[in-house]
């Protein structure tokens, strides 16, 4: 797999071997890695380079929490200018939610679905696990409501 640009955003997804390709992310500009898989450590690079974890599972079980969190750091990462790598194993499930959750914070997209089509016309390898969508959704209208 390769990374690939989502929607009109600074968001990259990418999978595991990606992450830690220090000189293909810089030479796509990319500082801000996002690690959003529980089973997976590193990459941590240092320098120029900021890596983040928020722990998901792939499937059920994840709280709320999490996903709140997740939104916010890319979120916060997106406004300062960053250009963020979401990953996790293989960059089918975990990071392409989170990313549909951030397009409709960003207003690219009206529901989770219309993201999902949005991230899959960028991303052809795209399978989001069921469990994913009704914490994503309560984490999205929950991060709207923080400032």
């Amino acid at each position: 797999m390769t990374i690939n640009k989502i929607g009109q955003t600074e968001i990259y997804i990418g999978n595991s071997n990606d992450a830690r390709d220090i000189d293909h992310l810089r030479k796509l500009g990319i500082r801000s890695v996002v690690n959003v898989a529980k089973d997976l450590e590193g990459p941590w690079f240092h320098g120029d380079h900021r890596c983040y974890k928020i722990p998901l599972l792939d499937g059920p079980g994840n709280e709320v929490y999490r996903y709140v969190f997740a939104l916010q750091v890319v979120m916060t990462l997106l406004r300062a200018g960053e250009k963020v790598l979401l990953h996790c194993q293989a960059g089918q499930s975990r990071s392409p939610a989170i990313a549909c959750g951030v397009l409709v914070l960003l207003n690219q997209a009206s529901t989770l679905e219309a993201a999902l089509a949005v991230v899959h016309g960028c991303r052809e390898e795209v399978n989001v696990a069921p469990a994913h969508w009704e914490p994503l959704q309560q984490a999205v209208e929950a991060a709207r409501k923080l400032p």
